[in-house]
């Protein structure tokens, strides 16, 4: 039987069914390289912490449900992932674009790492809002550390970035939370109705 054939054979067979674990993964991947490269291309300090705690929200939620392990591959999958997007673009070049892919890997490292620490411990939005301030912490930092070093701003000025960055990926996930929360509320007081 030729190779042709095994494979028209399979598929009248149904041996290629669609796996729906595979499409969440290619649809979460494809989310998270979306969200990656749209990281970049913000104005404005509320905009980049929103599509950061985006991007951390899809990396929890993928460790809550596959493991850590793959959370780890996705999220590094991606980030490679979006790289012909920024070549492409032509802003790979910029060290601002190159430190803030690098430091997004590091810190949702650290946000899935804390995330799968504190899950059994605490419920699940309390333990995403802890992940989530230490990767607004660790990247808030990093960022801080490239702006003083590489850019003529004062220290006043890096200060009051790291500052209002903070700020705002707190609120978007505190906001994130409260959702999670009530809808857990919601979900089981729904069902004790039923």
């Amino acid at each position: 039987m030729t190779y042709y054939n095994k494979i028209t054979e399979s598929a009248r067979t149904a041996e290629f069914d669609i796996n729906p674990t595979n499409w969440r993964s290619i649809v979460t991947s494809a989310t998270l390289v979306m969200l990656i490269s749209l990281l970049n291309q913000c104005t404005a300090i509320y905009q980049c912490a929103c599509v950061f705690t985006a991007i951390l929200l899809m990396a929890n939620a993928k460790m809550l449900n596959t493991g850590s392990k793959e959370a780890y591959k996705c999220i590094a999958t991606s980030v490679v992932l979006s790289l012909p997007i920024y070549i492409l673009s032509g802003s790979l070049s910029n060290g601002l674009v190159l430190s803030s892919l690098v430091s997004l890997l590091i810190s949702s490292f650290a946000s899935i790492y804390i995330g799968n620490l504190v899950k059994d411990s605490y419920s699940l939005p309390v333990a995403l809002v802890i992940a989530l301030l230490a990767a607004a912490s660790i990247d808030g930092l990093l960022m801080s550390a490239y702006f003083a070093t590489q850019t003529n701003l004062s220290f006043y000025k890096v200060l009051s970035i790291f500052n209002r960055e903070l700020f705002f990926k707190a609120v978007y996930g505190m906001a994130s939370a409260l959702t999670m929360y009530y809808l857990g509320v919601y979900g089981k007081r729904k069902s004790k109705m039923v």
